[in-house]
């Protein structure tokens, strides 16, 4: 197995278009990368991560397509 940070050095060295965000889901050691030309701050992005827990890469609440993250933490 290959340490994390080694993988992340080796992802930052990579095109920055790239952006890198951590699971949420408790004991996850799993990342999850996205493009820029994915990924749209104001949108909701449902992530199906390797653990199998799925959750929005924008707010890291459960996956809630269409619905927008600020009515989901209301």
């Amino acid at each position: 197995m290959v340490p994390v940070s080694l993988l992340l050095t080796v992802r930052a060295t990579r095109a920055l278009t790239v952006q890198v965000k951590w699971c949420p889901a408790p004991e996850c050691v799993f990342a999850v990368e996205v493009s820029d030309s994915t990924y749209d701050a104001g949108t909701p992005l449902d992530i199906d991560c390797s653990c199998g827990h799925q959750f929005c890469y924008n707010c890291n609440q459960e996956a809630h397509r269409p619905v927008d993250c600020v009515t989901v933490k209301r």
